[in-house]
C-alpha cells in the first residue's frame, strides 16, 4: 500500500517520461551582431633619452656584506663566525652546507624552526663545505645568504632526531647542496634583510 501512494506522489508531482531526452529548436536562434567602429590610429613620437639599463628586482633588495656580523673581514676557509655563539651543542645530529658547486660564498646559520632565534653561524666559502656538528634533536631552520649578491633564502623545517638502538643513538643528518640551478625553482623561501 505505501508503494503505490508513493508512486501515486510521483504523478501528482508531475512525472516527465521524456525529460532525460535533450531539447533541440525547430528553428535556428538569431543571434545579435554588434560592430565596433576602428579607432583612427595616431602616430606617436617617442621622447630622446638615454637607453634604459634593466633592472634585476632581486639584486636591488639584497645588500651585499663586506664583513661579517661582527665587523670582521670574512674568512678565508670554511668554519664557525669567530665569536659568535655555539648553541644546542650537546646532541649529535648534523646539518651540512655543501657549497663545493656553489658559485658564491655564503654566510649559513641555523636558527629555531621559526626563523627568530639564532643557534650557530657558518662562512662557507664557494668549493667547500661546512658540518653543523653535534646538533640536539629539535626544529630548525637553516638561513644562508650568498655573499656576492646578498639576497638570503630559508629551508623548510628541518627536524633533527635522535633514537636510542640499544648501545648506540640513531642520529639525524640534513644536507644542503648549493649550486646553480637553470631555470628551476628552489625549495627555499627568499628572505628579506631584516628576516635574516
Amino acid at each position: 500500500m505505501l508503494f503505490v501512494v508513493f508512486c501515486a506522489g510521483g504523478a501528482w508531482m508531475g512525472y516527465d517520461p521524456g525529460a532525460g531526452k535533450s531539447f533541440v529548436p525547430a528553428e535556428p536562434l538569431s543571434v545579435a551582431q554588434t560592430r565596433v567602429k576602428p579607432v583612427p590610429v595616431v602616430p606617436v613620437e617617442e621622447p630622446v633619452a638615454s637607453p634604459v639599463k634593466p633592472v634585476d628586482p632581486a639584486a636591488s633588495e639584497c645588500g651585499v656584506p663586506a664583513l661579517d656580523p661582527l665587523g670582521a673581514p670574512w674568512a678565508d676557509k670554511p668554519g664557525y663566525v669567530k665569536d659568535l655563539p655555539l648553541l644546542k651543542d650537546s646532541g649529535w645530529s648534523q646539518i651540512t652546507v655543501d657549497n663545493t658547486a656553489g658559485e658564491s660564498a655564503v654566510y649559513a646559520k641555523v636558527t629555531d624552526a621559526v626563523g627568530r632565534k639564532d643557534f650557530r653561524h657558518a662562512y662557507v666559502p664557494a668549493g667547500a663545505t661546512f658540518t653543523f656538528s653535534k646538533m640536539n634533536p629539535g626544529l630548525y631552520l637553516l638561513k644562508y645568504k650568498m655573499l656576492n649578491t646578498g639576497c638570503a633564502f630559508a629551508s623548510g623545517r628541518i627536524l633533527l632526531e635522535e633514537t636510542p638502538m640499544g648501545s648506540q643513538i640513531k642520529s639525524s643528518a640534513y644536507k644542503l647542496t648549493l649550486r646553480k640551478l637553470a631555470n628551476r625553482s628552489v625549495p627555499f623561501s627568499r628572505l628579506k634583510d631584516d628576516q635574516f
